[in-house]
Protein backbone atom coordinates (compact mmCIF):
# COMPACT_ATOMS: atom_id res chain seq x y z
CA UNK A 1 0.00 0.00 0.00
CA UNK A 2 1.62 3.58 -0.76
CA UNK A 3 2.22 5.66 2.06
CA UNK A 4 -0.42 8.19 0.46
CA UNK A 5 -2.97 6.13 0.85
CA UNK A 6 -5.34 6.86 3.48
CA UNK A 7 -8.10 4.38 5.75
CA UNK A 8 -10.62 6.69 8.10
CA UNK A 9 -12.24 4.18 10.57
CA UNK A 10 -14.86 6.35 12.41
CA UNK A 11 -17.52 5.87 14.27
CA UNK A 12 -16.64 3.11 16.32
CA UNK A 13 -16.06 1.85 20.12
CA UNK A 14 -12.46 1.08 20.83
CA UNK A 15 -11.70 -1.08 23.28
CA UNK A 16 -8.44 -1.28 25.12
CA UNK A 17 -7.11 -2.92 28.03
CA UNK A 18 -7.74 0.94 29.84
CA UNK A 19 -11.44 1.30 28.60
CA UNK A 20 -13.57 2.47 25.87
CA UNK A 21 -14.21 5.66 24.14
CA UNK A 22 -15.97 6.83 20.49
CA UNK A 23 -12.58 7.45 18.43
CA UNK A 24 -11.80 7.62 15.02
CA UNK A 25 -8.74 6.06 13.52
CA UNK A 26 -6.21 6.98 10.35
CA UNK A 27 -4.32 4.23 9.04
CA UNK A 28 -1.19 4.81 6.66
CA UNK A 29 1.18 2.60 4.78
CA UNK A 30 -0.42 -0.21 7.22
CA UNK A 31 0.39 1.34 10.18
CA UNK A 32 -1.60 3.10 12.72
CA UNK A 33 -1.01 6.50 12.53
CA UNK A 34 -3.57 9.02 14.20
CA UNK A 35 -6.15 8.15 16.71
CA UNK A 36 -8.71 10.99 17.91
CA UNK A 37 -11.57 11.61 19.62
CA UNK A 38 -14.34 10.98 17.16
CA UNK A 39 -15.33 13.53 14.78
CA UNK A 40 -11.66 15.73 15.11
CA UNK A 41 -9.63 13.62 12.63
CA UNK A 42 -8.97 16.53 9.74
CA UNK A 43 -10.62 16.20 6.46
CA UNK A 44 -12.67 13.39 8.11
CA UNK A 45 -15.96 13.23 5.84
CA UNK A 46 -18.92 10.84 5.25
CA UNK A 47 -18.11 7.76 3.05
CA UNK A 48 -19.95 9.81 0.08
CA UNK A 49 -17.77 12.50 0.24
CA UNK A 50 -14.17 10.98 0.70
CA UNK A 51 -11.91 11.57 -1.91
CA UNK A 52 -10.92 8.43 -3.80
CA UNK A 53 -7.30 8.38 -2.33
CA UNK A 54 -9.14 7.64 0.96
CA UNK A 55 -11.34 4.53 1.87
CA UNK A 56 -13.79 4.81 5.38
CA UNK A 57 -14.91 2.63 7.14
CA UNK A 58 -18.15 3.03 8.47
CA UNK A 59 -17.91 1.56 12.41
CA UNK A 60 -21.14 3.26 13.85
CA UNK A 61 -22.40 0.98 16.70
CA UNK A 62 -19.28 -1.81 16.63
CA UNK A 63 -16.13 -2.53 18.61
CA UNK A 64 -13.50 -1.64 17.52
CA UNK A 65 -10.21 -4.22 19.37
CA UNK A 66 -7.21 -5.31 18.63
CA UNK A 67 -6.73 -8.07 16.10
CA UNK A 68 -6.04 -11.28 17.50
CA UNK A 69 -3.31 -12.88 18.20
CA UNK A 70 -4.04 -16.78 18.33
CA UNK A 71 -0.83 -18.22 20.41
CA UNK A 72 -1.58 -21.88 20.41
CA UNK A 73 -2.95 -23.55 17.01
CA UNK A 74 -2.07 -26.60 15.56
CA UNK A 75 -2.17 -25.88 11.13
CA UNK A 76 -0.69 -29.41 10.39
CA UNK A 77 1.35 -28.12 7.62
CA UNK A 78 3.62 -29.73 6.63
CA UNK A 79 1.24 -33.10 6.27
CA UNK A 80 -0.88 -34.56 4.38
CA UNK A 81 -3.54 -31.68 3.97
CA UNK A 82 -6.63 -33.41 4.95
CA UNK A 83 -7.03 -31.86 8.32
CA UNK A 84 -5.47 -28.08 7.51
CA UNK A 85 -2.72 -26.45 5.73
CA UNK A 86 -1.49 -22.78 6.42
CA UNK A 87 -3.69 -21.33 3.98
CA UNK A 88 -6.68 -23.13 5.00
CA UNK A 89 -6.23 -22.54 8.96
CA UNK A 90 -5.53 -18.99 8.50
CA UNK A 91 -8.33 -18.39 6.15
CA UNK A 92 -10.46 -19.60 9.43
CA UNK A 93 -8.20 -17.28 11.74
CA UNK A 94 -9.25 -14.22 9.77
CA UNK A 95 -12.83 -14.97 9.77
CA UNK A 96 -12.70 -14.99 13.52
CA UNK A 97 -10.89 -12.17 13.77
CA UNK A 98 -7.65 -13.07 14.16
CA UNK A 99 -4.23 -11.58 12.88
CA UNK A 100 -1.91 -13.46 14.18
CA UNK A 101 -0.71 -17.26 14.94
CA UNK A 102 1.06 -19.35 17.04
CA UNK A 103 1.89 -22.58 15.08
CA UNK A 104 2.76 -25.71 16.99
CA UNK A 105 6.25 -28.16 16.16
CA UNK A 106 4.14 -31.06 16.21
CA UNK A 107 3.59 -31.56 12.12
CA UNK A 108 5.13 -34.31 9.93
CA UNK A 109 7.95 -33.75 9.76
CA UNK A 110 8.10 -31.91 12.78
CA UNK A 111 9.61 -28.47 13.20
CA UNK A 112 12.66 -29.12 15.15
CA UNK A 113 15.47 -27.61 13.08
CA UNK A 114 16.36 -24.23 11.54
CA UNK A 115 15.72 -25.14 8.16
CA UNK A 116 11.90 -26.39 9.12
CA UNK A 117 11.74 -23.13 10.99
CA UNK A 118 12.23 -21.04 7.90
CA UNK A 119 10.59 -23.50 5.07
CA UNK A 120 7.18 -23.05 7.54
CA UNK A 121 8.04 -19.48 7.72
CA UNK A 122 8.64 -19.18 4.01
CA UNK A 123 5.03 -21.26 3.35
CA UNK A 124 3.48 -18.65 5.30
CA UNK A 125 4.84 -15.96 3.50
CA UNK A 126 3.16 -17.17 0.20
CA UNK A 127 0.26 -18.76 1.33
CA UNK A 128 -0.87 -17.31 4.91
CA UNK A 129 -4.04 -14.94 5.28
CA UNK A 130 -3.24 -13.75 8.56
CA UNK A 131 0.51 -13.41 9.94
CA UNK A 132 1.88 -16.57 11.30
CA UNK A 133 4.76 -17.39 14.23
CA UNK A 134 6.33 -20.75 14.86
CA UNK A 135 7.57 -22.28 17.88
CA UNK A 136 10.44 -24.86 17.34
CA UNK A 137 10.21 -28.62 19.15
CA UNK A 138 12.05 -29.14 22.64
CA UNK A 139 13.22 -32.76 22.96
CA UNK A 140 16.62 -34.47 23.73
CA UNK A 141 17.43 -34.51 20.14
CA UNK A 142 17.11 -31.02 19.88
CA UNK A 143 19.46 -29.26 22.39
CA UNK A 144 21.87 -28.56 19.96
CA UNK A 145 19.57 -26.95 17.55
CA UNK A 146 17.56 -24.74 19.49
CA UNK A 147 19.97 -21.15 19.10
CA UNK A 148 19.85 -21.87 15.23
CA UNK A 149 16.55 -21.89 15.45
CA UNK A 150 16.07 -19.27 17.45
CA UNK A 151 18.03 -17.39 14.38
CA UNK A 152 15.63 -18.93 11.92
CA UNK A 153 12.69 -17.00 13.68
CA UNK A 154 11.37 -18.88 15.95
CA UNK A 155 9.25 -17.34 18.69
CA UNK A 156 9.40 -19.62 20.78
CA UNK A 157 9.83 -23.12 21.75
CA UNK A 158 7.66 -25.92 22.94
CA UNK A 159 8.23 -29.03 25.03
CA UNK A 160 5.11 -31.67 25.13
CA UNK A 161 5.40 -33.43 28.52
CA UNK A 162 2.77 -36.35 28.18
CA UNK A 163 1.57 -37.97 25.04
CA UNK A 164 -0.14 -36.42 22.20
CA UNK A 165 -0.42 -35.92 18.71
CA UNK A 166 2.42 -36.51 16.89
CA UNK A 167 3.78 -38.51 19.35
CA UNK A 168 6.52 -36.15 20.29
CA UNK A 169 9.01 -37.86 22.97
CA UNK A 170 8.85 -36.19 26.21
CA UNK A 171 12.29 -34.71 27.02
CA UNK A 172 14.35 -36.32 29.73
CA UNK A 173 15.04 -34.53 33.34
CA UNK A 174 18.32 -33.32 31.82
CA UNK A 175 17.32 -32.89 28.84
CA UNK A 176 14.32 -30.15 30.02
CA UNK A 177 17.10 -28.88 32.55
CA UNK A 178 19.67 -28.41 29.51
CA UNK A 179 16.89 -26.92 26.90
CA UNK A 180 15.44 -24.37 29.75
CA UNK A 181 18.92 -23.35 30.34
CA UNK A 182 19.50 -22.61 26.69
CA UNK A 183 16.53 -20.75 26.60
CA UNK A 184 16.83 -18.66 29.69
CA UNK A 185 20.06 -17.38 27.99
CA UNK A 186 18.38 -16.58 24.40
CA UNK A 187 15.89 -14.75 26.41
CA UNK A 188 12.63 -16.73 25.07
CA UNK A 189 10.00 -18.56 26.22
CA UNK A 190 9.21 -22.32 27.31
CA UNK A 191 5.65 -23.43 26.22
CA UNK A 192 4.90 -27.27 28.18
CA UNK A 193 2.31 -29.24 27.06
CA UNK A 194 1.55 -30.03 30.90
CA UNK A 195 0.72 -33.91 31.56
CA UNK A 196 3.00 -36.06 33.17
CA UNK A 197 3.66 -39.00 30.49
CA UNK A 198 4.11 -41.27 33.48
CA UNK A 199 0.75 -40.88 35.06
CA UNK A 200 -1.17 -40.86 32.01
CA UNK A 201 0.56 -44.15 31.27
CA UNK A 202 -0.90 -45.59 34.60
CA UNK A 203 -4.04 -44.16 34.46
CA UNK A 204 -4.50 -45.72 30.82
CA UNK A 205 -3.37 -48.96 31.65
CA UNK A 206 -5.77 -49.24 34.68
CA UNK A 207 -8.80 -48.25 32.66
CA UNK A 208 -8.05 -50.27 29.83
CA UNK A 209 -7.96 -53.06 32.34
CA UNK A 210 -11.13 -52.25 33.14
CA UNK A 211 -12.65 -52.93 29.58
CA UNK A 212 -14.57 -49.55 29.71
CA UNK A 213 -15.68 -48.18 26.15
CA UNK A 214 -18.04 -45.19 28.22
CA UNK A 215 -17.58 -41.53 26.99
CA UNK A 216 -15.73 -40.39 30.06
CA UNK A 217 -13.17 -42.98 29.45
CA UNK A 218 -10.84 -40.32 28.02
CA UNK A 219 -10.58 -38.08 31.11
CA UNK A 220 -9.99 -40.73 33.31
CA UNK A 221 -6.83 -41.74 31.82
CA UNK A 222 -5.82 -38.31 31.83
CA UNK A 223 -6.58 -37.50 35.24
CA UNK A 224 -6.09 -33.59 36.88
CA UNK A 225 -3.35 -34.81 39.02
CA UNK A 226 -0.62 -35.38 35.72
CA UNK A 227 -1.37 -32.22 34.83
CA UNK A 228 -0.11 -30.75 38.33
CA UNK A 229 2.90 -33.15 38.29
CA UNK A 230 4.22 -31.70 34.85
CA UNK A 231 3.36 -28.29 36.22
CA UNK A 232 5.83 -28.81 39.42
CA UNK A 233 8.38 -31.05 37.29
CA UNK A 234 8.74 -27.55 34.64
CA UNK A 235 8.22 -24.95 38.18
CA UNK A 236 11.03 -26.50 39.76
CA UNK A 237 13.31 -25.71 36.56
CA UNK A 238 12.27 -22.83 35.92
CA UNK A 239 13.06 -21.69 39.67
CA UNK A 240 16.53 -23.05 39.20
CA UNK A 241 17.20 -21.93 35.66
CA UNK A 242 15.64 -18.79 34.79
CA UNK A 243 13.76 -20.11 31.66
CA UNK A 244 10.44 -18.54 31.13
CA UNK A 245 7.39 -20.62 30.75
CA UNK A 246 3.94 -21.07 29.41
CA UNK A 247 1.73 -23.37 29.69
CA UNK A 248 -0.51 -24.57 27.35
CA UNK A 249 -4.26 -25.55 27.52
CA UNK A 250 -4.72 -25.42 31.57
CA UNK A 251 -7.44 -27.51 32.12
CA UNK A 252 -8.17 -27.38 35.81
CA UNK A 253 -8.03 -25.62 39.07
CA UNK A 254 -5.81 -27.87 40.64
CA UNK A 255 -3.30 -26.84 37.74
CA UNK A 256 -4.02 -22.88 38.15
CA UNK A 257 -3.34 -23.48 42.29
CA UNK A 258 0.35 -25.27 40.93
CA UNK A 259 1.18 -22.13 38.58
CA UNK A 260 0.39 -19.99 41.22
CA UNK A 261 2.95 -21.84 43.96
CA UNK A 262 6.04 -21.56 41.95
CA UNK A 263 4.95 -18.03 40.80
CA UNK A 264 5.40 -17.53 44.59
CA UNK A 265 9.11 -18.47 44.49
CA UNK A 266 9.97 -16.66 41.67
CA UNK A 267 9.19 -19.09 38.07
CA UNK A 268 8.02 -16.76 35.74
CA UNK A 269 5.07 -18.46 34.50
CA UNK A 270 2.38 -17.29 32.25
CA UNK A 271 -0.90 -19.50 30.95
CA UNK A 272 -3.47 -19.79 28.38
CA UNK A 273 -6.94 -21.20 28.66
CA UNK A 274 -9.00 -22.18 25.47
CA UNK A 275 -13.03 -22.06 25.01
CA UNK A 276 -13.25 -25.85 24.95
CA UNK A 277 -12.25 -26.26 28.82
CA UNK A 278 -14.07 -23.34 30.36
CA UNK A 279 -17.12 -23.95 27.97
CA UNK A 280 -17.74 -27.72 28.32
CA UNK A 281 -17.94 -30.28 30.90
CA UNK A 282 -16.86 -33.74 30.11
CA UNK A 283 -20.36 -34.60 31.24
CA UNK A 284 -20.82 -33.39 27.53
CA UNK A 285 -19.39 -36.35 25.58
CA UNK A 286 -22.31 -38.34 25.69
CA UNK A 287 -24.17 -35.93 23.45
CA UNK A 288 -21.03 -34.55 21.64
CA UNK A 289 -18.88 -37.59 21.13
CA UNK A 290 -14.91 -37.62 19.78
CA UNK A 291 -15.70 -33.86 18.25
CA UNK A 292 -14.48 -32.87 22.06
CA UNK A 293 -12.38 -35.10 22.79
CA UNK A 294 -8.72 -33.37 23.04
CA UNK A 295 -5.71 -33.48 25.36
CA UNK A 296 -5.49 -32.63 27.66
CA UNK A 297 -8.89 -33.57 28.15
CA UNK A 298 -12.32 -31.51 29.28
CA UNK A 299 -12.95 -31.87 32.99
CA UNK A 300 -15.40 -32.81 34.44
CA UNK A 301 -17.95 -29.61 35.00
CA UNK A 302 -19.13 -30.66 38.40
CA UNK A 303 -15.93 -30.59 40.19
CA UNK A 304 -15.88 -27.16 38.97
CA UNK A 305 -12.48 -26.47 36.90
CA UNK A 306 -14.00 -24.07 34.24
CA UNK A 307 -15.49 -21.97 37.04
CA UNK A 308 -12.11 -21.94 38.78
CA UNK A 309 -10.30 -21.09 35.28
CA UNK A 310 -12.61 -18.31 34.20
CA UNK A 311 -12.32 -16.37 37.55
CA UNK A 312 -8.43 -16.75 36.96
CA UNK A 313 -8.93 -15.21 33.92
CA UNK A 314 -11.24 -12.11 35.33
CA UNK A 315 -8.42 -11.31 37.97
CA UNK A 316 -5.27 -11.93 35.86
CA UNK A 317 -4.23 -15.37 36.95
CA UNK A 318 -4.66 -16.76 33.79
CA UNK A 319 -2.62 -14.84 31.49
CA UNK A 320 -4.29 -15.10 27.41
CA UNK A 321 -7.02 -17.05 25.75
CA UNK A 322 -5.70 -19.35 22.87
CA UNK A 323 -8.09 -21.97 20.83
CA UNK A 324 -6.11 -24.90 20.35
CA UNK A 325 -7.31 -24.99 17.41
CA UNK A 326 -6.51 -28.94 16.63
CA UNK A 327 -8.48 -30.33 13.61
CA UNK A 328 -8.90 -33.70 12.31
CA UNK A 329 -10.70 -35.39 9.13
CA UNK A 330 -14.01 -36.92 10.12
CA UNK A 331 -12.06 -40.31 9.71
CA UNK A 332 -9.82 -39.75 12.87
CA UNK A 333 -13.12 -39.41 14.86
CA UNK A 334 -15.08 -42.42 15.51
CA UNK A 335 -17.19 -42.79 18.05
CA UNK A 336 -14.11 -44.63 20.05
CA UNK A 337 -12.35 -42.99 23.09
CA UNK A 338 -9.49 -46.11 22.51
CA UNK A 339 -9.22 -44.94 18.45
CA UNK A 340 -10.24 -41.20 18.24
CA UNK A 341 -7.75 -38.87 17.71
CA UNK A 342 -7.69 -35.82 19.94
CA UNK A 343 -7.96 -32.22 19.04
CA UNK A 344 -11.02 -29.83 18.16
CA UNK A 345 -11.22 -26.82 15.44
CA UNK A 346 -11.51 -23.52 17.33
CA UNK A 347 -9.56 -20.45 15.68
CA UNK A 348 -12.28 -19.23 14.05
CA UNK A 349 -14.93 -19.34 17.02
CA UNK A 350 -13.04 -18.64 20.48
CA UNK A 351 -13.64 -14.62 19.75
CA UNK A 352 -17.77 -14.93 19.53
CA UNK A 353 -18.13 -17.82 22.11
CA UNK A 354 -15.82 -15.61 24.30
CA UNK A 355 -18.09 -12.55 23.42
CA UNK A 356 -21.25 -14.05 24.48
CA UNK A 357 -21.16 -17.03 26.98
CA UNK A 358 -17.74 -15.20 28.89
CA UNK A 359 -17.99 -11.11 28.41
CA UNK A 360 -22.23 -11.73 27.78
CA UNK A 361 -23.04 -13.18 31.33
CA UNK A 362 -20.72 -10.74 33.22
CA UNK A 363 -17.69 -13.16 33.86
CA UNK A 364 -15.44 -11.03 31.94
CA UNK A 365 -15.28 -7.42 30.71
CA UNK A 366 -14.55 -6.39 27.52
CA UNK A 367 -11.18 -5.10 28.21
CA UNK A 368 -10.27 -8.00 29.69
CA UNK A 369 -11.05 -10.32 26.82
CA UNK A 370 -8.47 -7.51 24.76
CA UNK A 371 -5.92 -8.02 27.52
CA UNK A 372 -6.41 -12.03 26.95
CA UNK A 373 -6.48 -11.93 23.04
CA UNK A 374 -4.31 -9.15 22.04
CA UNK A 375 -2.12 -7.37 24.24
CA UNK A 376 -1.08 -10.24 26.82
CA UNK A 377 0.34 -12.68 23.71
CA UNK A 378 1.72 -9.78 22.12
CA UNK A 379 3.73 -9.27 25.38
CA UNK A 380 4.37 -13.20 26.32
CA UNK A 381 5.59 -13.95 22.76
CA UNK A 382 7.93 -10.24 22.37
CA UNK A 383 5.31 -9.14 19.56
CA UNK A 384 4.51 -5.96 21.60
CA UNK A 385 6.66 -3.97 19.23
CA UNK A 386 4.88 -4.56 16.15
CA UNK A 387 1.00 -5.42 17.53
CA UNK A 388 -1.52 -6.64 20.08
CA UNK A 389 -2.85 -2.97 20.63
CA UNK A 390 -4.50 0.27 19.29
CA UNK A 391 -1.64 2.64 19.67
CA UNK A 392 -0.32 4.79 16.96
CA UNK A 393 2.45 3.53 14.93
CA UNK A 394 1.99 -0.65 15.63
CA UNK A 395 0.40 -2.18 13.00
CA UNK A 396 -2.87 -1.88 11.49
CA UNK A 397 -4.18 -5.21 12.67
CA UNK A 398 -7.50 -4.66 14.35
CA UNK A 399 -11.45 -6.29 14.25
CA UNK A 400 -14.54 -4.83 14.09
CA UNK A 401 -17.01 -6.46 16.24
CA UNK A 402 -20.81 -6.54 15.93
CA UNK A 403 -22.39 -6.67 19.65
CA UNK A 404 -26.00 -7.69 18.43
CA UNK A 405 -24.93 -10.09 15.83
CA UNK A 406 -26.67 -12.98 16.25
CA UNK A 407 -24.82 -16.13 15.48
CA UNK A 408 -25.07 -20.04 15.01
CA UNK A 409 -22.12 -22.40 14.66
CA UNK A 410 -22.01 -25.05 11.88
CA UNK A 411 -19.52 -27.46 10.36
CA UNK A 412 -20.43 -26.42 7.22
CA UNK A 413 -19.90 -22.59 7.58
CA UNK A 414 -16.69 -22.65 9.02
CA UNK A 415 -13.71 -21.94 6.85
CA UNK A 416 -10.58 -24.35 7.49
CA UNK A 417 -10.44 -27.43 5.78
CA UNK A 418 -11.68 -30.16 8.98
CA UNK A 419 -14.86 -28.37 10.44
CA UNK A 420 -15.71 -30.98 13.36
CA UNK A 421 -16.72 -28.36 16.20
CA UNK A 422 -17.10 -29.61 19.46
CA UNK A 423 -19.84 -26.15 19.23
CA UNK A 424 -22.09 -27.06 16.67
CA UNK A 425 -25.59 -25.90 17.17
CA UNK A 426 -24.71 -23.25 19.56
CA UNK A 427 -26.24 -19.78 18.99
CA UNK A 428 -25.44 -16.40 20.68
CA UNK A 429 -25.06 -12.71 20.01
CA UNK A 430 -21.89 -10.52 19.19
CA UNK A 431 -19.20 -11.52 16.28
CA UNK A 432 -16.26 -10.23 14.30
CA UNK A 433 -17.49 -8.81 11.11
CA UNK A 434 -14.03 -6.68 10.15
CA UNK A 435 -10.99 -8.08 10.16
CA UNK A 436 -7.71 -6.16 9.11
CA UNK A 437 -4.57 -7.14 8.43
CA UNK A 438 -1.55 -3.90 8.35
CA UNK A 439 -4.06 -1.81 7.06
CA UNK A 440 -5.82 -4.25 4.40
CA UNK A 441 -9.24 -5.97 5.39
CA UNK A 442 -8.82 -9.47 5.09
CA UNK A 443 -12.18 -10.44 6.25
CA UNK A 444 -15.68 -8.43 5.19
CA UNK A 445 -19.12 -9.89 7.06
CA UNK A 446 -17.30 -13.42 7.88
CA UNK A 447 -15.66 -14.24 4.92
CA UNK A 448 -12.38 -13.89 4.13
CA UNK A 449 -11.51 -11.57 1.42
CA UNK A 450 -8.46 -10.69 -1.35
CA UNK A 451 -5.40 -12.55 -1.65
CA UNK A 452 -3.46 -14.16 1.28
CA UNK A 453 -0.84 -10.69 2.67
CA UNK A 454 -0.20 -12.87 5.99
CA UNK A 455 4.18 -13.23 6.58
CA UNK A 456 6.02 -15.23 8.53
CA UNK A 457 7.04 -13.77 11.83
CA UNK A 458 10.70 -13.47 11.95
CA UNK A 459 11.14 -11.33 15.42
CA UNK A 460 14.74 -9.85 15.66
CA UNK A 461 17.11 -11.00 18.13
Amino acid sequence: MSATQQIRIQGGTLVTIEGRRAMDIEVLDGRLATIAEAGTLPGIRPPGGAPASVEVIDATGLYVLPGLIDGHVHLRDPGDGTAEDIGSGTAAAVAGGVTTVLDMPNTDPPTDDAARVDAKLRRADAVAHCDLGVLGLVDDRTLDRLEAMAEAGAVGFKAFLGPTTGGMAPPSESGLRAAMTIIARLGMRLAVHAEDATLVEAATTEVRASGRTDPLVHPDRRPVAAEVAAIDRVGAVAVDTGCAVHVVHLTSADGLAAIERWRARGADITCEVSANHVLLGAEDMAAIGSRMQMNPPVRRRAEGHATALLEGLADGRVTMIASDHAPHPASHKPDDPWVAHSGAVGVETSLQLFLDRVVGAGILTLERLVKATSAAPARVWGLSTRMGALTPGLEANLVLVDPARPWTIDDDTLHGRARLTPFRGWSGQGAPVLTMLRGRVVMRDGEPVGEPIGRGIRPSR
